[in-house]
């Protein structure tokens, strides 16, 4: 069920940003240094040489809020696609073969990309080749041998 509360993790992230140091400072060296935030970020996660500094170990023991904040600013989008009126509720126990047989995985898939760009993206990254399976022609011969084996 979808609401308009604020969830405990919302509320962890809320109040973390209240209490922050003023981040101006920061900024204002990254632009000098000629990087977005985006770009150190990315830079400190995927460069080698900093594997054991003490900001990557951070980063990384506080991934769990991190990927709660950023979940924080696309939970509008995953609302949108999480509500009834999205036309994707699925009721099991009064759903007919029909509509078994009518139901479009690939539709689903385009459908949620659109209106869930942001949040598509990232469950495209946690989904992997899985994801281009679903949106790229659905079953493959191997696929296929393995539900005739069931």
């Amino acid at each position: 069920m979808c609401t308009d509360s604020v969830s405990a993790n919302e509320q962890k992230v809320i109040n973390t940003l209240s209490t922050m140091p003023v981040l101006e400072p920061i900024f204002e060296a990254l632009e000098r240094c000629g990087l977005s935030v985006s770009e150190f970020v990315l830079s400190l996660l995927t460069g080698r040489k900093y594997n054991d500094h003490p900001a990557m170990r951070d980063l990384l023991v506080h991934s769990p809020d991190i990927f709660a904040a950023l979940a924080a600013h696309r939970l509008k989008e995953i609302r949108k696609i999480a509500a009834e009126a999205s036309g994707w509720h699925f009721g099991a126990y009064r759903s007919t073969t029909k509509q078994l047989e009518d139901f479009d995985l690939e539709k689903m898939a385009k459908d949620m990309e659109a209106s869930a760009p942001h949040f598509w993206s990232l469950l495209s990254l946690f989904l992997g080749e899985a994801r281009d399976e679903i949106v790229g022609g659905g079953l493959g011969p191997d696929d296929r041998s393995c539900i005739n084996r069931m």
